[in-house]
């Protein structure tokens, strides 16, 4: 998958990624345990006090307003109406079933 990727590019990408990983699981922890939290800056407890944990734990707002859903108007086009003599037109022997069945297999 990565055949065209240089050895150290690769490496490069999977330090980032655990580096991601291991940001997010601070921040969770951080988040849950405030007295971890008091441990890495001493304003912790202020009212306030913002930082990334703080952010991390209260959820970031929606950019954009909740819209509502509108229903989609439904409009009734008129169709074209046909004589109902002429879609009822059939055949006789359409309406009848097969008067032999496919043929049997010998074997």
């Amino acid at each position: 998958m990565f055949a065209h990727v240089q050895p150290h590019w690769l490496a490069l990408r999977r330090f980032t990624a655990a580096f991601g990983v291991a940001v997010l699981l601070l921040l969770s922890v951080l988040a849950v345990r405030p007295d971890f939290h008091e441990k890495l800056h001493s304003d912790a407890a202020g009212a306030n006090h913002e930082c990334a944990v703080m952010l991390f734990s209260g959820g970031v707002p929606a950019p954009l307003p909740p819209t509502s859903v509108v229903a989609p108007v439904q409009l009734r086009a008129e169709s074209p109406t046909v004589p109902v003599e002429r879609l009822a037109r059939t055949n006789e022997e359409q309406l009848q079933p097969p008067g032999r069945g496919p043929p049997a297999r010998i074997s």
